[in-house]
């Protein structure tokens, strides 16, 4: 899966919750909840750092096209304008050991998807890996 596509489903999905350094799933709804208040930077926070550096390398592209405004709001915008916003009705933790997990969201279409997370010193992150 292409980098941009991760990058964009990640910050498709919308959610209210809470997080938790211990639940996988938590941090995944603190992510989603994060991307509905357009909080760019708590949401590129809750990715792991090489996610991070990825993220910021398209984000570096992206400035190149970029009219001069926040980049990382410019990809946010143009995911959120594309008509693809879900509201996600459940978040499930399918695998779980000590520094990974896959986390799966069903939307209100009732699509799913798959997240991996990783524990990075005692907090579970994103990542752009697919499960």
């Amino acid at each position: 899966m292409r980098l941009s596509h991760l990058l964009l489903t990640a910050l498709l999905l919308t959610a209210p919750l809470a997080c938790s350094r211990d639940d996988p799933a938590a941090t995944v709804k603190t992510f989603l909840t994060a991307v509905e208040e357009k909080d760019v930077e708590k949401a590129f926070g809750l990715f792991s750092r090489d996610s991070q550096k990825a993220l910021q390398a398209y984000v570096d592209q992206a400035k190149l096209k970029s009219q001069g405004g926040d980049p990382r709001k410019e990809v946010l915008a143009e995911a959120m304008g594309a008509g693809l916003q879900r509201k996600i009705l459940a978040v499930e933790v399918l695998k779980q050991d000590e520094t990974s997990a896959t986390v799966k969201m069903t939307d209100s279409n009732y699509q799913t998807q798959q997240m991996r997370l990783v524990k990075e010193d005692g907090a579970w992150r994103l990542t752009l890996e697919t499960p």
